[in-house]
């Protein structure tokens, strides 16, 4: 990753302690540090209709997915960060959509996003915990600018929600992508807390 002229010592370091990478193999360069700015998990609970109680009882199956929501922002400077290096970063994430929409067959492939960083999510014996990147938002300023031929808005600001997956595993032969298998344990654990 290019060192980022006009962030602080402590900002470059922070920048450089986390990485995004999506299943088309782009990582994901952040222009400003990103910031973790929720996390959630539940567990799930049925009833049990056949039991009579004061308190209603019920019965545990299980949690949801870990769930986090990442933020970041861009801003239009020149030198690295032009109108061009932006909406690369930012198709990248829209392609994750698109990217496995067609594929057929009885193997379903499913889009990931790899990331790591700072203690909030840390690799797990070198293994990079593997998410679902459940949608993005993008707020775009009301200042536009303009350079050359291209125009864009001057402040973006990104934000993604995501959720920890198990059980996965690499397409064979590669490529990028991963597959459901029960048969794995699930993993990475570490990554789970």
């Amino acid at each position: 990753m290019p060192i980022k002229k006009g962030l602080t010592i402590n900002d470059r370091a922070l920048v450089s302690a986390i990485s995004l990478k999506v299943t088309t193999g782009r990582t994901i360069d952040f222009q400003f540090p990103p910031k973790f700015v929720s996390e959630s998990k539940k567990s799930n609970w049925v009833s049990d209709a056949d039991h009579v109680a004061y308190e209603e009882v019920k019965h545990y199956t299980g949690s949801s997915s870990r769930a986090l929501t990442l933020e970041y922002e861009y801003l239009v400077t020149g030198g690295l960060w032009t109108i061009p290096a932006i909406v690369g970063n930012l198709r990248s994430l829209k392609e994750y959509f698109y990217k496995f929409a067609q594929v057929g067959g009885n193997q379903k492939i499913y889009p990931t996003v790899q990331i790591d960083g700072y203690d909030v999510i840390p690799q797990d014996g070198g293994r990079v915990p593997t998410f679902r990147m459940m949608d993005y938002s993008f707020t775009y300023s009301d200042t536009l600018i303009t350079v050359g031929e291209r125009t864009f808005p001057i402040h973006t600001k990104v934000s993604i929600p995501l959720e920890l997956m198990t059980q996965i595993a690499p397409l064979e032969g590669g490529g990028n992508g991963i597959i459901l298998d029960d048969s794995l344990p699930p993993a990475p654990v570490f990554a789970w807390y």
